[in-house]
């Protein structure tokens, strides 16, 4: 079952290749991935808070063996999903730009460009928690082994965004102290 979580992952372009299966067979954290992609269904919060939304559970339908009645339920759950997160992450991105906006004035406003920093936060922190909220109804509706089968999932795709940002602080040590950094992906053909 982990094994078929894992390959649908890497089908929907969240793991990289090899890295599932790998860890799987081996009984050991996956190789340091080679290249990654954006992850997609991903309800994006800070990377140890990560939750997987509800159109992740549902490319995960066959893997994780979803009934027609927990499709539904999720299905539902993902239509409402929208409307208690979307507003506020549209108001958070409004807030920051004008915030950016007020730096760029003449005759820059500390104290407006604050309260627009702190409009944002509030935002985001309404945003989040309705993301976790969505995340708490798509839970109850999952059996225990579906949740553990879908833990084990989301644990390689922090580990693998973990080490992906390991590699990007390397390049960048290295590009500060005058060096280039090596290619670790090869080029791509056409």
């Amino acid at each position: 079952m982990r094994v078929a979580i894992a390959m649908l992952l890497l089908a929907i372009g969240v793991l990289p290749r090899g890295a599932g299966a790998q860890q799987h067979q081996h009984g050991q954290q996956p190789a340091r991935p080679e290249g990654t992609v954006p992850m997609q269904g991903m309800m994006q919060m800070p990377m140890q808070g990560m939750v997987p939304g509800p159109g992740m559970i549902l490319e995960l339908r066959g893997p994780l063996n979803l009934t027609d009645a927990q499709v539904r339920r999720i299905e539902a759950i993902r239509d409402r999903a929208g409307e208690s997160h979307t507003p506020h992450a549209q108001a958070a991105m409004r807030a920051m730009q004008e915030a950016a906006g007020l730096l760029e004035a003449t005759t820059a406003d500390l104290s407006r460009y604050e309260a627009k920093l702190r409009e944002a936060a509030n935002h985001h922190v309404l945003a989040h928690a309705a993301m976790a909220r969505t995340w708490l109804d798509v839970r109850e509706v999952l059996t225990p082994e579906q949740r553990s089968n879908l833990r084990f999932g989301m644990q390689l795709i922090q580990q693998m965004a973990s080490e992906r940002m390991q590699r990007m602080h390397g390049m960048m040590d290295t590009m500060r102290s005058g060096g280039m950094p090596e290619r670790t992906n090869p080029p791509m053909r056409h």
